[in-house]
């Protein structure tokens, strides 16, 4: 519950900021495992596309040229994710305009994401850390405009 505070402090950010705040958290926590896992199990997922398309023969170019994208994309993605970071911590202090960014990039996230959930095949894992990745971001943007929250951003 938010609390009074005295002319010139900073009001007491409400416990709906900070259950958003945890949850992006959580959210980017599990892209960085997805990520982290895919990169430890991509040479032999190539390898095997690469021979079930009949290309024994190439397989160790395209394994290079494969880890080459892979290891630019992961740094690519961590770029991005220091930097969504930022606005998380910016939407903790107060700060509306990273809460509506927050909400815009969230909105994206999640149409791609929910796009992506056919690719998940049968993996119970991909499913399940699919689903959470749609309700964690779901979650953070309710509680980033709950009436609490709102008088929180207004007053900042």
């Amino acid at each position: 519950m938010e609390q009074p505070s005295g002319p010139g402090q900073r009001p007491t950010r409400p416990r709906t900021v900070n259950i958003a705040f945890i949850l992006y958290l959580v959210n980017s926590a599990l892209g960085i495992l997805g990520a982290v896992i895919l990169m430890a199990t991509m040479d032999s997922l190539i390898v095997a596309e690469a021979r079930a398309a009949g290309l024994d023969s190439e397989a160790e170019s395209v394994l290079e040229t494969f880890r080459a994208a892979m290891m630019i994309t992961a740094v690519i993605a961590l770029i991005f994710s220091a930097v969504f970071l930022l606005f998380v911590f910016m939407m903790r202090n107060g700060r509306n305009w990273a809460r509506i960014l927050l909400t815009v990039l969230s909105g994206l996230a999640l149409l791609s994401t929910i796009g992506s959930l056919g690719d998940t095949g049968s993996n119970g894992l991909l499913v399940g850390q699919t689903m959470l990745s749609i309700a964690l971001p779901i979650g953070a943007i309710v509680a980033m405009y709950l009436p609490e929250s709102n008088r929180y951003f207004k007053s900042n």
